[in-house]
């Protein structure tokens, strides 16, 4: 029965080190996030997945407009649902350092306030529509 008792505390010292020595979901969800702040795009989705090879993380590869590029990122903690909002065609662009994406589709264009759950990125949610044409939006964003 002391071994048992001993035994226990040691799980309980030992799981109360690793949790200790592990980053916190909020340090994982800022760094997250300050990797996705400086990006800087506008193109079309041309592929939205789960990337079973990496996770199964929410995955968008985008044909940037401008330099025929294609760039593929994580949605990894993202906590306004922007995966699950966004489709396959949408146009979306982002400055970098802003955390604000804008969305064309269907003749709208939205601006989205991307979350992470990071202290910097608290502020509410925000979606504006306006109504503007593809070649609008194009032309709008090409300084991107």
């Amino acid at each position: 029965m002391k071994n048992l008792k001993f035994g226990i505390v040691i799980l309980i010292i030992f799981f109360s080190i690793i949790y200790y020595l592990s980053p916190s979901n909020k340090e994982s969800r800022c760094f997250r996030y300050n990797e996705f702040l400086p990006l800087k795009f506008n193109g079309v989705i041309i592929a939205k997945y789960l990337d079973s090879s990496q996770h199964f993380y929410p995955t968008i590869v985008l044909h940037q407009i401008i330099t025929n590029d294609t760039l593929r990122f994580y949605l990894i903690h993202e906590k306004s649902q922007l995966y699950e909002f966004l489709e396959k065609g949408d146009i979306i662009s982002k400055k970098a350092n802003l955390n604000i994406l804008t969305i064309k589709r269907s003749g709208a264009v939205l601006s989205k306030k991307i979350d992470f759950g990071c202290k910097d990125t608290l502020a509410k949610r925000s979606i504006r529509f306006s109504s503007a044409n593809v070649s609008d939006f194009v032309e709008l964003n090409c300084g991107l």
